[in-house]
C-alpha cells in the first residue's frame, strides 16, 4: 500500500511542478506594491502642484488691483513727502501731538541756516560722562 501511495504522489513532486502555496508569487506583489507606491507618489506631487498653480492664481488675480486703503495710504504719503503741512496724531499716553513737515529740500535749507540748532544740549544735573568715570572719576557729581 506505501508503494502506491508513494508512486501516487511521488511522480507529481520530482516533476518539480509544485503547489502554489509552496511558492507564493512575490515579486509580483511586490512590483504591484511598488507600482502602487509610485502611483500615489506621483498623485501626491500632482495635488501639490495643482495646489500651487490655483494659489499663484488666486493671488495675481487679486493683485490686479490695488486696494482702497492702499491707495488711499500712498495719495496721503505723496501729499505729505511732496508738501508741507501738520500732521495730528495720538501717542501711546492719548496725547493730541502735532508735527509740521516740509519737503526734504526745504527741511535741509532750514536746519542749514541755523546750524546752532545742531549743538547738543546741556547735560542734566548729576550726570557725568562715561569717559570720566572711566578715567577715574566719581560717579554721581557732576564734571565741572
Amino acid at each position: 500500500m506505501s508503494d502506491s501511495h508513494n508512486t501516487g504522489h511521488g511522480g507529481h513532486h520530482n516533476s518539480g511542478g509544485g503547489h502554489e502555496i509552496d511558492e507564493p508569487p512575490t515579486k509580483e506583489l511586490f512590483n504591484i506594491v511598488w507600482g502602487l507606491g509610485a502611483l500615489t507618489m506621483l498623485s501626491l506631487v500632482t495635488c501639490v502642484q495643482l495646489f500651487n498653480n490655483q494659489q499663484r492664481d488666486l493671488m495675481a488675480e487679486r493683485a490686479k488691483e490695488a486696494s482702497f486703503v492702499l491707495e488711499q495710504y500712498q495719495t496721503d504719503m505723496d501729499a505729505v513727502t511732496k508738501g508741507s503741512g501738520e500732521l495730528s496724531f495720538k501717542d501711546t499716553n492719548g496725547k493730541d501731538v502735532k508735527q509740521r513737515f516740509v519737503p526734504l529740500a526745504v527741511a535741509r535749507e532750514l536746519v542749514l541756516s541755523k546750524p546752532d540748532g545742531l549743538h547738543a544740549a546741556a547735560p542734566p544735573a548729576g550726570w557725568q560722562h562715561p569717559d570720566d568715570i572711566a578715567a577715574g572719576g566719581q560717579a554721581g557729581g557732576a564734571a565741572a
